[in-house]
């Protein structure tokens, strides 16, 4: 929850400052309400980026046995060692 609480306040900011606009000059409201849209763009793309890192990462610590090569592979070490090769 920490890592959201800039956004939250940020957004909270927005709004009250996008009110005051429409209060004070029509102008600045336009400005405001497209930098709000890509605000919310860019901390959309962070967190779709983000979650897709840590769907990643937690495939990278599984570990897969076809994926090492025979002579490596825990059995047939250790059948050469009790074997004596």
């Amino acid at each position: 929850m920490k890592k959201y609480l800039n956004f939250f306040l940020l957004l909270i900011f927005s709004n009250i400052t996008l009110f005051l606009a429409l209060e004070i000059n029509k102008f600045f409201f336009y400005f405001l309400l497209s930098f709000l849209i890509y605000y919310i763009f860019i901390a959309l793309e962070k967190l779709k980026k983000n979650s897709i890192s840590n769907v990643d990462d937690s495939n990278k610590d599984e570990f897969n046995i076809n994926d090492i090569p025979a002579d490596q592979h825990p059995i047939i070490k250790a059948a050469k060692k009790r074997l004596g090769k």
